[in-house]
């Protein structure tokens, strides 16, 4: 005689899933790819904004730095309290990724300040993100 299984048994074996489910992990992929300062400012108070927005989630968030964008992180180009912001950031867990070719011709400012994750290619690094479930913006 064969047994049936009660329905709450699948509910009982889904519940630490759906706890994990609200326990709000996302992960984030911010693509900067102008060269205005204006960008890098409004990127770093859109960040600001999504962290403490979210402050109640776990978040990975890549900042990813494509074309000339990465010459915004040279300090000459913005004031010190950029720079300071954006180490405010990157205590916060956001990790600085950046194409190979343009941190070779930026690193003399760009690892002593921010020490990036250096990446062959930005745009099959954005698809690779998205398929592990990171959400795309870009300012």
């Amino acid at each position: 005689m064969a047994k049936t299984i009660s329905p709450l048994w699948f509910v009982w074996l889904l519940c630490p899933l759906i706890a994990l489910a609200e326990t709000g992990h996302e992960k984030i992929v911010y693509h900067v790819h102008g060269s205005d300062p204006e960008t890098l400012y409004r990127s770093i108070t859109n960040l600001e904004n999504l962290i403490e927005g979210m402050s109640d989630q776990q978040l990975d968030i890549r900042l990813l730095l494509q074309g000339e964008s990465i010459q915004l992180f040279n300090p000459y180009m913005y004031q010190p309290e950029v720079h300071a912001r954006l180490r405010q950031l990157q205590g916060k867990g956001v990790k600085v990724e950046v194409k190979q070719e343009n941190y070779l011709k930026q690193r003399q400012f760009l690892h002593d300040q921010f020490d990036p994750i250096v990446v062959d290619n930005i745009f099959s690094r954005i698809i690779d993100l998205q398929q592990q479930g990171y959400h795309y913006i870009t300012p």
